[in-house]
């Protein structure tokens, strides 16, 4: 709850404050974007939770066209220019600075399974679940190294060093103040698009938990969409938005999830060989479109 998707959100929320600053060209009060950004998502998913999926698609496809042309601007701004010439700087940061950067790196690809939350709202599931997994996962690797790599060779290092916003600083030294405007925007809308999915995918896990006993029944409560679970979910994040730091978090969330999942997929990996693949799924012909408090699991035959 806290570290799975609360932490994610807040972070999300944090990094708001450098590119909407770019985009509106001013100072903004530090968290109050991201909260704002965190209670819009939960108003949109609190009301109805298909027209709020809609919506999120809509904007998320918008994002990754925007975030592509981006990129083949970028590739071919600098087959025209060349690299840009800076001192070297050294790389030798041993084993500790390698875990680090290798910890943060792994958390920009911490959502990869989120759609296993949604699971008994897919249609198809056992056809389509795993299509949801491994193809989102394959593409954002290729945009994210392409991007980065982008980003790198686009400004000298040492004025990418340090800087939370290197997007920005990428974007001014490739196509100068308009660029930058416009790459700090589609960033604050990848950063929105992020926030509105672990809210629409954390409260299904909350409301599942309560209607199993393990949070207070309450939060099970809702009607098209689990509101009091969402409601929830907006004051963990709130609260985690505001009495934390963007670095530390981020540091914490990386170890905290690379080690959860690592243990949950080994675990579940364990289980399937021991029971066989059967174990655990939808009974043929129920309704794709039900709410996960409504499914049924076929049991292993004795």
């Amino acid at each position: 709850m806290l570290a799975g998707l609360t932490g994610p959100i807040a972070v999300a929320g944090h990094a708001l404050d450098p590119y909407l600053r770019a985009v509106l060209g001013t100072d903004l009060p530090a968290r109050w974007p991201g909260s704002v950004a965190i209670l819009a998502a939960g108003l949109v998913h609190g009301v109805h939770t298909r027209g709020g999926a809609a919506a999120l698609s809509a904007i998320v496809a918008a994002k990754l066209i925007a975030l592509i042309a981006f990129v083949w601007f970028g590739a071919c701004t600098l087959s025209r220019t060349g690299l840009p010439t800076a001192a070297p700087v050294p790389l030798d940061m041993g084993a500790p600075g390698a875990a680090v950067i290798s910890v943060s790196v792994s958390f920009s690809y911490s959502g990869w399974n989120g759609a296993a939350y949604l699971a008994s709202e897919i249609r198809d599931p056992d056809r389509n679940l795993s299509r949801s997994l491994w193809i989102p996962t394959l593409a954002v690797t290729l945009l994210y190294l392409a991007l980065n790599a982008v980003f790198v060779l686009s400004a000298p290092v040492d004025a990418l060093s340090g800087r939370a916003d290197v997007g920005v600083v990428a974007a001014a030294s490739l196509g100068g103040a308009r660029l930058q405007r416009a790459l700090a925007a589609i960033v604050v809308v990848s950063l929105f698009t992020s926030i509105a999915a672990m809210v629409l995918a954390g409260p299904r896990v909350y409301e599942r938990m309560a209607r199993d006993g393990l949070l207070p029944s309450i939060v099970s409560r809702g009607g098209d969409a689990p509101a009091v679970a969402i409601a929830l979910q907006v004051v963990l994040a709130w609260v985690v938005l505001w009495t934390t730091g963007l670095a530390d978090l981020t540091a914490a969330l990386g170890f905290l999830l690379g080690l959860s999942a690592t243990a949950t997929d080994g675990v579940a990996t364990w289980l399937r060989r021991r029971e066989g693949r059967g174990r655990g799924r939808l009974r043929p012909g129920i309704d794709p479109g039900i709410r996960p408090s409504k499914t049924l699991v076929v049991p292993k035959a004795s």
